[in-house]
C-alpha cells in the first residue's frame, strides 16, 4: 500500500462515515416516533448495524493510519535517514 492508496481509502472511510452519521441522524429523526412494534424493532436491529459499521470503519481508519506511519519507517530506514 502507498501513500496515495491510503490516502484514498482514508477518503472513502470518511466518506462511509459521513453516511452512517447521515443514516444516524435519519434514524434518530423522525422514523424512532413510529408506534409501530414491529417497526421500532426492526430500526433497532438497524442501528446495531449502523453502529457496528461506524465502528468497523474507524477500526479501518486506525489500521491505515498505522500501516502509513510504519511505511514512511521503513522507507526512512531504507534511505538511511534514520
Amino acid at each position: 500500500m502507498d501513500y496515495k492508496t491510503a490516502g484514498g481509502a482514508l477518503d472513502r472511510i470518511d466518506e462511509a462515515l459521513d453516511y452512517v452519521n447521515q443514516l444516524s441522524i435519519l434514524r434518530d429523526g423522525n422514523v424512532l416516533t413510529s408506534n409501530d412494534g414491529a417497526v421500532n424493532s426492526s430500526l433497532g436491529k438497524v442501528n446495531r448495524k449502523v453502529s457496528s459499521i461506524n465502528s468497523n470503519l474507524e477500526t479501518a481508519k486506525t489500521d491505515i493510519v498505522f500501516c502509513m506511519k510504519k511505511l514512511k519507517e521503513i522507507e526512512d530506514t531504507v534511505r538511511g535517514k534514520r
